[in-house]
Formats: structure tokens, C-alpha cells, sequence
């Protein structure tokens, strides 16, 4: 059994990364779909005279279909069946249950804060013990060093390897820039004024528009506005700047302002510094210009994005496709009219403002983020 799981995610590893998908634990916008099989909940057993595996994930649409069928080929080659079930938004708390009452499924996601709890509690196996890891050359060490555990040292980053990464990606923001467009004069007018320093697109030589938290957040107030022009199917022609929440999109402030959470050993919470200070107001700042949704929910956000509703969200690997899929569909979003989508920076401290574009380009920063495949 174990030969056929270890072959099954090395299989879906390789078709992960071509499609450039994945997720931290924040599953809302992951988490659409249904299974094909009874899923997650029960162990590795037998269906007949062939080998079952059940796997849980969460996964977009174009995720699922890639999924399905590199499952399909593996069904046939190695004469098994998968139970392959795509889990809901509570897919977390859901997977901690199953794994409390030893009924997790054969293979799910680990996130990175977890893996040395789950390791403790002996609840998953290393990949080493499972199949020659040699074998995995052909993944960025960068990536597959982020599950690696050393159990008698308690380091992160070397010995075993207890989780294969489905990604591994940099979390910019990105931009709809169909709602740019809509309110180009009204932009304008603030960059003619020196309330902007530039019009937020890259300019000629290729330089990001990065913000400072006061900038930004003028910026995401002009771009909450109501929108006649929007299809019936957007559910409101309330449009907002931006849509942000923090347990995910708080980190780009504090170390745009030069803060974290954390000093360099893990021995000290530095919220109380002044640099995580002004990130944090960075943040709020756009909520208390009246630049932003209220809700605090990432879901909520992520459907308005998707529906031209919101000018700037946070963007991973993972969203790529789901864009793509809006923005070229010309039966639903004739001539980009509405979706038409880019990747932007995250915004910086004010402490930067006299700074020029070009100066600019090296002071903003993007959460790292992955998942991986456990056992």
C-alpha cells in the first residue's frame, strides 16, 4: 500500500506544480467542488481485489479537472481505485477531527505551521521511509526544505521529509484593471494635484506602481465607487478599492513599514514596536478612509474580486487560473469590459514618500506560501 501512495503523490506532485495552484490555511477561496468518490474519513482499504486510497484536498475548478485526470491514468496503470474528495470551507478543522479519531484519509494537506505537532503526535510518515528521495531532485530545494523536520535537533528546514509541496508560490496583490480605467479621470486628477505620485500602472521602464499606506489608501477610496455598468450577475454595482483581511494580508504592512512579528530567535513579540505599529495603522487606514469591504471574511472578498466588485486582492499561484478563466471569456466578459486582471505590489511606509518610483521598487514584500501533500 504504501508503494501506491508514495507513486500517487509523486504523480500529483508533477501535475500541481504545471498548474501552478495551491493554498495556506485559509480555504475559502479553494474549497469549491465535490467528491468522486466516499473520500477522506477512512483509511487505505480494499475495493474488490484493488487497493483503495482516499485522498482529501480543497481545490478549484481547473484544479479539480487536472486532478481527476492524472487520477484516472494512475487508476489504470496501477490497477486501483482513488476516492478522491474535494472538502469545504471547514476543511481544516474537519481534517483535526479525523486525525484526532484516527480516521484521517490516506493523503491531505499539511500546512507549514503544522508540521511539527503532527509529527509529535505521530500522525504522519516521512517521505523518506516511503521511497528514495533522491528521486525528488527535480523540485526546488527552496520548496521541498520547508517540509523537511529533523525530530532530535526539533530544527525546521533539515532532516526528513514529511510532506511534498503542491506549491510554492509569492503572494503578490493583483489588480482589476478594468476598474482603473473606470475611474482613470478621477485618478488623474489626484496624480495632477500631487496627491498621487504616479497613475497605477508599470511604467516605461518596467517599474511597479508601489504605493505608501497613505497613498494606497486614497487610492483605494477613489476606487470604491458605484458601478452602473456592471452585469446583473455581479449581485451589486457596489464596487470597493480593495478587500482585505488579517490574519493572511496583514504581514505585506508590518514589513513594509520595516516591522515582524517575531525578533530573529522566535524569543520576543515585537507588536509593540513602532515599525509594527505604523504597519498595522497602514492597514487600517484604508478601512478608515472608506476604501475597503467591511467584511472580515476572505471569502466574501474573493467572490466580489471575482465579480469586478473590488479593484486590488491578494493574489497566489493558485488564483491564476480561476482569472484567466473570467478574463478570457469573452460570452460573459466582452472586451475585458469588466475582469482584466494584473499582478501590483503591496504598499509600502509613508516614511517613503519622497521617494521615486524606481526607488520605490525594492521596499515592498510578499508572503512566501505553501501547502503540502502529507501521508
Amino acid at each position: 500500500m504504501k508503494r501506491f501512495v508514495s507513486l500517487l503523490l509523486v504523480l500529483i506532485l508533477a501535475v500541481s506544480m504545471l498548474a501552478g495552484c495551491g493554498r495556506s490555511e485559509q480555504s475559502g477561496r479553494d474549497s469549491q467542488g465535490s467528491d468522486t468518490g466516499n473520500g477522506g474519513g477512512s483509511n487505505a482499504g480494499v475495493s474488490g481485489d484493488k487497493p483503495v486510497l482516499n485522498v482529501s484536498v480543497f481545490a478549484q475548478e481547473h484544479e479539480q479537472a487536472m486532478y481527476r485526470e492524472v487520477i484516472k491514468r494512475f487508476e489504470e496503470k496501477f490497477d486501483c481505485v482513488v476516492n478522491f474528495q474535494v472538502a469545504g470551507d471547514q476543511y481544516w478543522p474537519e481534517l483535526e477531527a479525523a486525525l484526532t479519531a484516527n480516521a484521517a484519509p490516506d493523503v491531505f494537506y499539511l500546512g507549514l505551521g503544522d508540521i511539527k505537532r503532527r509529527v509529535w503526535a505521530d500522525k504522519i510518515v516521512a517521505f523518506d521511509d516511503l521511497l528514495d528521495v533522491s528521486s525528488l531532485d527535480r523540485i526546488w530545494p527552496e520548496a521541498l526544505n520547508l517540509y523537511r523536520y529533523d525530530v532530535e535537533t526539533n530544527k525546521l528546514g533539515v532532516g526528513k521529509i514529511w510532506a511534498l509541496p503542491k506549491d510554492f508560490s509569492a503572494c503578490s496583490m493583483t489588480v482589476n484593471r478594468a476598474i482603473i480605467e473606470k475611474r482613470r479621470p478621477q485618478i488623474e486628477e489626484l496624480v495632477k494635484n500631487g496627491t498621487l505620485p504616479f497613475f497605477p500602472e508599470i511604467d516605461e521602464k518596467g517599474n511597479l506602481p508601489v504605493y505608501t499606506f497613505t497613498e494606497f489608501a486614497t487610492l483605494c477610496k477613489v476606487l470604491t465607487f458605484e458601478d452602473p455598468t456592471l452585469p446583473e450577475t455581479a449581485g451589486s454595482k457596489q464596487v470597493y478599492g480593495t478587500h482585505l483581511w488579517e490574519d493572511f494580508t496583514l504581514q505585506p504592512f508590518i514589513w513594509g513599514a520595516g516591522g515582524d512579528y517575531l525578533n530573529e530567535d522566535a524569543t520576543k513579540v515585537l507588536f509593540d514596536t513602532p515599525e509594527f505599529i505604523e504597519g498595522y495603522e497602514g492597514f487600517m487606514k484604508i478601512v478608515e478612509m472608506g476604501g475597503s469591504g467591511l467584511s472580515t471574511d476572505e471569502t466574501t472578498g474573493y467572490m466580489k474580486f471575482l465579480a469586478g466588485r473590488v479593484a486590488y486582492f491578494p493574489c497566489g499561484t493558485w488564483d491564476v487560473g480561476a482569472f484567466q478563466a473570467i478574463e478570457e471569456d469573452e460570452t460573459i466578459n466582452p472586451g475585458k469590459s469588466w475582469f482584466d486582471f494584473d499582478l501590483a505590489p503591496w504598499p509600502i511606509s509613508d516614511r517613503y514618500a519622497n521617494l521615486s518610483i524606481e526607488e520605490r521598487q525594492d521596499k515592498w514584500f510578499g508572503r512566501v506560501d505553501s501547502v503540502g501533500y502529507a501521508v
